[in-house]
C-alpha cells in the first residue's frame, strides 16, 4: 500500500513537472515570436495597429494627378466607416454625402482599394467592379461609371484586360498590347511576410522607357523598333508602407523588362509577388428591362 503510494505521488510530481515545462515552452515561444516581429498582428491577438503609427492616421502622404494620397496608419487597421469624393474635385474628401451632383463613395479610408477607385474616378469617371479584398481586383467581372449607372437606365460597361506576370508575347503587336500603360492597375496577391494579408493595389501614374535597363541610348531605340524596351512605372498607392512621398507625385517606381524576349516581367524593388496589371479595356453596353435582366 504504502510503494504504491510513493508510485502515485512520484508520478505526479513528473506530470505536474512536465506540464510546468510545456507552459513554459509555450510562454518562450510566444514572447520569441511577438519579439521577431513586434509589429504584427497575426502574433497577437491584442494588437492595436492604431498605436503602431508610421505615420499619423490621416497625414497626406502625397500628391499624385492632384489626388491626395492619406497615411492609414498601419497596413493591419481597417476603418468602418466610408468617404466621399467629387467628380471634378480632386482634392475634395469628405466624411458625409451632402447630395451633391457628382459626389462617390470611394470606400473605406485609407485602404490602397481607396485611393485607386479615387484616380479611377477622377481621371477616367470609371471604377471597377468592387470586390471583397485588394487582390480579387484581379478578378473584377467590368469597370463601369459609378454616376451614369445611378442616373440612367442603361449601363455601359468595360471589360478588364488582364496582363498576368511572366505572360508571353511573341510578335511586336502582341508586346505592344500587354505593355504597361497609365491608370494600370498593380495587383499584388496577399502575402503575409509583408504584412499584406489581403493582397494590395496601386494605379500607374506615369511609365517612362528605363534607358539604363536597355543599356543606353543607342541599345534603346534599337529595342524600341521591336517592342521590347524596358520600363519603369511610376505608381501611387495608400497604405503599402504609409510613408511619406517625400515631395514625389508617385510612391515607389516599379521596372518592368520582356524577359528573354517574350516574358512579361513586372517587378516589385522590395522582392514583392506581383500578380500582374488589370486595366480598362473594350466598352459594352448593358440595358436593363423592367423585370431587371439584362437583354
Amino acid at each position: 500500500m504504502a510503494a504504491g503510494f510513493v508510485e502515485n505521488k512520484s508520478l505526479g510530481r513528473v506530470a505536474c513537472l512536465a506540464f510546468v515545462l510545456i507552459c513554459g515552452v509555450l510562454l518562450l515561444w510566444g514572447w520569441r515570436g511577438n519579439k521577431r516581429n513586434p509589429l504584427s498582428a497575426e502574433g497577437n491577438p491584442l494588437f492595436d495597429p492604431l498605436k503602431h503609427c508610421r505615420t499619423r492616421y490621416g497625414t497626406i502622404l502625397g500628391y499624385a494627378l492632384s489626388v491626395p494620397a492619406f497615411s492609414n496608419c498601419h497596413s493591419s487597421y481597417s476603418a468602418e466607416r466610408l468617404v466621399i469624393t467629387r467628380f471634378g474635385y480632386p482634392e475634395l474628401v469628405a466624411d458625409h454625402n451632402d447630395g451633391s451632383k457628382g459626389n462617390y463613395c470611394s470606400g473605406s479610408p485609407w485602404s490602397s482599394m481607396e485611393y485607386t477607385a479615387r484616380i479611377l474616378f477622377h481621371y477616367k469617371g470609371i471604377k471597377y467592379f468592387e470586390m471583397p479584398t485588394p487582390q480579387e481586383v484581379w478578378s473584377t467581372p467590368y469597370f463601369f461609371n459609378p454616376l451614369e449607372a445611378a442616373e440612367r437606365d442603361k449601363e455601359r460597361r468595360y471589360e478588364p484586360v488582364r496582363v498576368a506576370n511572366y505572360e508571353e508575347a511573341t510578335t511586336a503587336k502582341e508586346r505592344k498590347r500587354l505593355a504597361p500603360r497609365v491608370f494600370d492597375i498593380v495587383v499584388w496577391p496577399a502575402q503575409m511576410e509583408h504584412e499584406l494579408p489581403e493582397g494590395h493595389i496601386a494605379v500607374v501614374v506615369q511609365v517612362e522607357d528605363d534607358v539604363e535597363a536597355a543599356g543606353g541610348e543607342d541599345r534603346l531605340r534599337e529595342l524600341r523598333k521591336l517592342r521590347l524596351q524596358p520600363r519603369l512605372l511610376y505608381i501611387a498607392e495608400q497604405n503599402f508602407d504609409n510613408t511619406h512621398w517625400g515631395g514625389k507625385n508617385y510612391s515607389r517606381v516599379l521596372r518592368f523588362q520582356w524577359r528573354n524576349g517574350r516574358e512579361a516581367v513586372l517587378q516589385d524593388p522590395l522582392g514583392l509577388k506581383v500578380l500582374g496589371l488589370v486595366r480598362i479595356g473594350k466598352r459594352t453596353v448593358i440595358f436593363e428591362d423592367e423585370d431587371g435582366g439584362d437583354l
